[in-house]
């Protein structure tokens, strides 16, 4: 009954490790590919589209957002982050307030930024597999 049991408990700890690594490795993929956002706002917003890249530097990742006013390039900004191993693996920028949260099932990402104000801006970015 013992072996049962200790056999039984390493099969749970072997199920829940592999969960583990299968959602980090689906993350992992999910950094490979191009986000975007449109902002259908009134005002200085209207008809913007910033896409979000991720690419691999080392041991840290270097996040850029391309903005585009009305279909022709504005302005740019990267900054480089750091990969975390907690929940399902997101990145976390270096020396500012941003955190990348990716969603792989529903192929998007969630940009989570404090910026100069005390409220926090959550971003919905979709996957593309287009160019923009």
């Amino acid at each position: 009954m013992e072996k049962q049991n200790l056999i039984s408990r390493t099969w749970q700890l072997l199920r829940l490790v592999k969960g583990y690594l299968s959602r980090h490795a689906v993350s992992l993929k999910a950094m490979q590919a191009e986000y975007f956002t449109v902002c259908n706002e009134y005002g200085p917003n209207a008809g913007l589209i910033i896409k979000i890249s991720i690419a691999p530097l080392g041991h840290l990742y270097k996040v850029t957002q391309v903005f585009y006013k009305d279909g022709q390039y504005s302005h740019e900004q990267s900054w480089l982050a750091t990969y975390g191993w907690q929940c399902n693996g997101h990145l976390i920028a270096i020396g500012s307030h941003r955190l990348l949260i990716f969603d792989p099932p529903n192929q998007a990402l969630y940009l989570e930024e404090w910026l100069d104000t005390p409220d926090e801006v959550v971003t919905f970015y979709k996957q593309t597999n287009e160019s923009i």
